[in-house]
Formats: C-alpha cells, structure tokens, sequence
C-alpha cells in the first residue's frame, strides 16, 4: 500500500486516526493541519459584488499563502479548496471562471498561475479576459493609492454575453481589485459573483 503524506506537516495520513485511515485518504492534510486553517466562511457585498470567502487571512492560511505564492511551492495548490469542492461545485455549476489576473511578469517568475492552479480543481471552465499591464502589488502601495490598481487591469477579451461568471482570487484585502474588474465586466455579464480564498479582517 503507498503511503499518503500531509501536504503542510508531511506526516502520513494512511495512519493518522483509525484503522479507516489506512484504507481510506480523504484529504490531502492531516486533521490538525486542517483544524489550524480556522474555515469561516463569510459573505458581503463589494459595491455591488456579492463577494464569498472561505478563510481570515491570518495564522496558518496566511503562511501557506505566502509559501505557495512566494515561494513557489506549487504542491500546496490542492490544500485550501480540498474539503469545499463538491459543494462549492454544486454551488457554481453553471458559472464559468474569470481569475483576478497577476502581471505577466510574476507569472514568468513563479512558473505557474496561482489562482488558476487552486480554483482549477473545481472543474469549471476559465475565461481568461482580463489582464494586468504592470507587476505593481497593491500591498506596495499606500493605502490612499490603492485605488489606482484600476489603471493596471484591462481587457483582454469582451465576449462574455449571456453568461454567469465567478471571478476568482486569493486573497481579498482592501477590496479595490475585485472592485476593478466588476466595473470592468459588469456591462458584459449576465451574472456576476466572487469567491475568494481568504479575507483580511478590515
């Protein structure tokens, strides 16, 4: 029998618990590396956009994050959707996916999509429409400049008529991001929704 190894802490799963375990993985993190990502999910509305979103933007999730993002650890994709997706696939069946888009820049340097890679295990289809023109971060910018992330974030591609779209991302903080590309696709879809990974308390 092949041994499964948590994701985050690299202890085996097949022995974790029960002797159910040595048959039966269920999860690609063991129990209390999942208890650690503290799910609260939340709901709230973004100037229009109802936005959803899975975790605070702290602790563990806040780490693993960072190590996937930062430091390319591409293995972690799997972790944060994992114990959501058949509900979140039931939930969004009908939608197709437009990622929140990184500079062509940090996606050359990492070597992969990072939004792409986690939400992709939905099984959704993608419109990759938008596009961001410049590797600016809106952590770098001041707080009162944050608004300018709108300049950055273009079109790509407009033909989204008649469809209901989930706009994707990881981390949701002052919120002007996804407030740039709502303005951007809300003449162009017939639905438009968000869900995020994680949310910063603010």
């Amino acid at each position: 029998m092949i041994d499964c190894y948590c994701l985050c802490c690299h202890k085996s799963l097949r022995y974790e618990n029960d002797l159910l375990s040595m048959f039966y993985v269920d999860d690609v993190i063991c129990s209390k590396c999942r208890d650690c990502l503290k799910y609260k999910p939340i709901s709230f509305n973004l100037n229009g956009l109802k936005v959803n979103s899975l975790y605070p933007y702290d602790g563990h999730v806040r780490e693993l994050l960072i190590q996937y993002k930062e430091s390319k650890d591409e293995a972690l994709f799997p972790i944060f959707l994992w114990s959501h997706i058949n509900k979140l696939r039931k939930k969004y069946k009908s939608y197709t996916l437009i990622p929140v888009p990184s500079s062509s820049e940090r996606n050359k340097d990492r070597g992969f999509k990072t939004v792409e890679e986690i939400f992709g295990c939905l099984n959704l289809e993608f419109a990759d429409v938008l596009e961001k023109t410049s590797n600016v971060n809106q952590k770098h910018l001041h707080q009162s400049e944050r608004h300018k992330i709108k300049s950055y974030i273009r079109f790509k591609d407009t033909c989204l008529h008649g469809k209901k779209f989930l706009l994707v991302d990881d981390i949701v903080t002052t919120g002007e991001t996804l407030k740039a590309c709502y303005k951007l696709l809300k003449p162009h879809c017939k639905e438009l929704k968000a869900l995020t990974i994680a949310y910063t308390k603010r």
